[in-house]
């Protein structure tokens, strides 16, 4: 079965990926060897990935399993070990739902002593950088990749509260040991961010501010423009009690959150207006957390997955774009967390949550199918201390996973022919972690 090293801390050796400028990264030497995350952790978190494009088919590769490991406060050289493993043989529903990403970004962070760490790495060479930031964060991570192959982090920084990002263009800006880079200066934000890429070289950020309302960014071609645009005029200004998330919907965005009065909601930005918001009409049923919302690549338009208010329960509704479905139950599944989705090549998607009882679990949506949510096989029963990320699958795989255990040490495991590969020793981190495939 093909195991595939996912995601690194911070780089090691003597050369590392540097970048200088205000808007672009330079192009710097490449360093060897295998990075390994050196990040430690703080208190229960969320996670947060985005996925872009639709990954055609394609038959497994082998790769090699570079070996990793890790040390707080310092760094130590890994050299990459194991022979090919065998070619995958096909997603859950056969090779033509595996996906062709050649790039996988993720993020490390956390609270109290985690530094913010950004990874890059080449699933086809299995070389990779990472990238520490001197920043904090205490929330979810925004993580985006464009079509073009452009890497959009968003974070809520600790101490200041502000928005701000980095850049993955072959290397991340702003470069090692750099603060991260203010969306605009003074512009603070509560809880974490959220992202989606609206096609090459643009991404749609919301975020919730003091007043409890929300507000729309966009970055394209590196700049800012709008930066807090709120989400509505006056009292028709979009609010709740948790941040929203966002989604695309024919390259505009689409803001799904809870509203005051426990319902979902949904809301579309189009010819630059926000449009009116739509409520599902489940009033004081939606719990106080986050929905994730993804754009999916063939099938329904949108998929949301949001909580129960009493139980907890995960609940699902698809948008064909005309019409809402009706809310209906994701089998056996339930979590006091945010939960990260993705959309998977050529079709469906795939959710990672933190159960109830601490342990992570996934599930795949297949629409076609009469029983549309099924759980793969292979993870284990380790109890997590955030949530888990997933993405869209690489080369040789349906799907990404990573999670961050109670000893904070991060885990990676990929869908192959319908279950969850062992899961790997990958690095460590706090309790924030995002993923997403592109190029």
């Amino acid at each position: 079965m093909l195991r595939r090293f996912l995601v690194i801390g911070i780089a090691l050796g003597t050369t590392f990926g540097c970048a200088t400028g205000n808007d672009e990264p330079s192009e710097t030497d490449e360093g060897t060897g295998s990075p390994a995350g050196v990040t430690s952790g703080g208190s229960d978190g969320g996670a947060s990935s985005a996925t872009v494009g639709s990954a055609s088919a394609s038959s497994g590769q082998g790769a090699g399993n570079p070996s990793s490991s890790s040390t707080g406060g310092s760094t130590t050289t890994n050299s990459t070990s194991g022979s090919g493993g065998a070619g995958a043989s096909g997603g859950a529903g056969g090779g033509s739902l595996e996906g062709t990403a050649t790039t996988l970004l993720s993020v490390f962070a956390g609270a109290n002593s985690s530094a913010i760490v950004a990874n890059d790495q080449n699933l086809v060479t299995n070389m990779g950088f990472a990238t520490p930031f001197s920043e904090q964060t205490a929330e979810r991570v925004g993580l985006a990749m464009t079509t073009n192959g452009k890497g959009i982090a968003v974070v809520r920084a600790v101490g200041t509260g502000e928005l701000r990002y980095a850049i993955w263009s072959g290397n991340w800006f702003p470069g090692f040991g750099n603060p991260l880079t203010a969306v605009e200066a003074g512009l603070t934000l509560v809880g974490g961010p959220a992202i989606a890429s609206a096609g090459a070289d643009k991404a749609h950020v919301v975020y919730q501010r003091e007043d409890g309302k929300f507000y729309y960014a966009a970055i394209q071609s590196g700049l800012w423009s709008p930066t807090q645009e709120p989400m509505g005029t006056g009292a028709d200004q979009s609010s709740g009690p948790v941040p929203p998330s966002v989604a695309t919907s024919g390259g505009d965005p689409v803001v799904v959150f809870v509203g005051a009065d426990g319902d979902l909601y949904d809301r579309k930005r189009a010819a630059g207006i926000w449009q009116p918001p739509h409520a599902h009409g489940i009033a004081g049923a939606v719990a106080a957390i986050t929905p994730a919302t993804v754009s999916l690549a063939s099938g329904p338009e949108l998929l949301v997955v949001f909580a129960d208010a009493t139980t907890h329960a995960l609940e699902f509704t698809t948008f064909d774009g005309a019409v809402w479905s009706a809310p209906a139950p994701i089998p056996n599944a339930a979590s006091d967390d945010l939960v990260s989705l993705s959309a998977l090549p050529t079709s469906g998607a795939a959710i990672a949550y933190r159960a109830t009882d601490g342990t992570p679990h996934t599930s795949v949506f297949s629409p076609a199918d009469s029983t549309p949510w099924s759980e793969p096989p292979g993870l284990g029963a380790a109890q997590l201390s955030g949530t888990p990320a997933i993405a869209s699958g690489a080369v040789g795989a349906r799907a990404e996973l990573i999670y961050v255990d109670a000893t904070f040490i991060v885990y990676s495991s990929r869908l192959v022919s319908g279950a969850w590969t062992a899961p790997v020793l990958s690095g460590s981190s706090g309790e924030r972690v995002a993923i997403v495939t592109g190029l």
